[in-house]
């Protein structure tokens, strides 16, 4: 097989010959860490009892978000190499209210509005303003309908209220983020 640039003019002594043989690949590697998938376990374990361990996360400035809004919450957090030890918090117990800083995540704005709904608490989160402006209708209307407060104030958005237990019917062509959202609180309901 025979490798060159495009468009450039290879003499022939030039070009670069390889021969590929049959032969058994073996061997272990590391997935890249889905950054999606970290924030949805990094919540789940914090909604848990008990103590969860989380291996192969990558700790970007959105999992960071998301893991200062679980410690606000009360969750414990001990970040080691590419791995994250969270002890988790009955969400449902939260006696304080809190403020969560969202960061610039949208991920982490849409996941923690319904954990934040679970305590029954005033809850802040904060993000920019260009956060907060993203889509959260499907949010809105359940808190609407279920008389709790969703109030966005330029760079705060205040939730008050606990979730109830009943049908929740959302639109199927929204983002995967708000049933993720809505489906980490309403077992424990």
């Amino acid at each position: 097989i025979g490798f060159w640039i495009k468009g450039t003019a290879f003499p022939e002594e030039k070009k670069m010959i390889v021969t590929i043989k049959p032969s058994k690949a073996e061997g272990r590697m590391l997935a890249p860490p889905s950054k999606s998938m970290a924030h949805r376990l990094l919540i789940c374990a914090g909604c848990a009892e008990g103590t969860s361990v989380i291996s192969n996360v990558d700790l970007s400035e959105d999992i960071l978000a998301t893991l200062d809004c679980l410690r606000a919450l009360g969750a414990g957090i001990v970040c080691r190499d590419r791995s994250v030890t969270v002890s988790g918090v009955d969400i449902r117990r939260i006696a304080h209210p809190s403020e969560l800083s969202c960061r610039e995540c949208g991920s982490t704005l849409r996941f923690m509005i319904p954990v934040c709904l679970m305590s029954g608490q005033k809850n802040t989160l904060t993000g920019s303003e260009i956060l907060l402006k993203r889509p959260l209708g499907v949010y809105e209307e359940i808190c609407r309908d279920q008389g709790l407060t969703f109030t966005k104030e330029g760079s705060l958005l205040t939730v008050e209220g606990r979730l109830r237990a009943g049908d929740y019917v959302v639109p199927g062509n929204i983002s995967s983020q708000f049933i993720s959202g809505l489906l980490f609180v309403l077992p424990l309901l």
